[in-house]
């Protein structure tokens, strides 16, 4: 039986469902939390995370702010990222695995 998805895709996954539980929430402002294991200058957040965060808060007219933290800066390590997400410690998360 094929797996349903590695981590990252869980990550993702999790991150979306959260954005559409936000998003119903039409006329309320949310504050997602994102976080990343790698500099805000390195090429995942610069050219995926960062327009991706825009892209959310232009098209909800500012309704959902996206915080960005880099380095894990919300705690825990890459392997780690996963559980906080579920256990809504944090919103969505990106790492690199390996």
């Amino acid at each position: 039986m094929p797996r349903e998805g590695g981590p990252i895709t869980r990550c993702w996954l999790t991150a979306a469902c959260a954005l559409t539980l936000a998003i119903d929430a039409a006329a309320q402002e949310v504050t997602f939390r994102f976080q990343h294991v790698v500099s805000p200058h390195s090429a995942i957040p610069k050219h995926v995370i960062d327009p991706w965060a825009g892209k959310i808060e232009k098209e909800t007219d500012g309704r959902i702010e996206v915080e960005i933290y880099p380095f894990m800066q919300l705690g825990g390590t890459a392997p780690e990222q996963y559980d906080p997400i579920v256990d809504g410690a944090i919103d969505g998360g990106s790492v690199i695995p390996g």
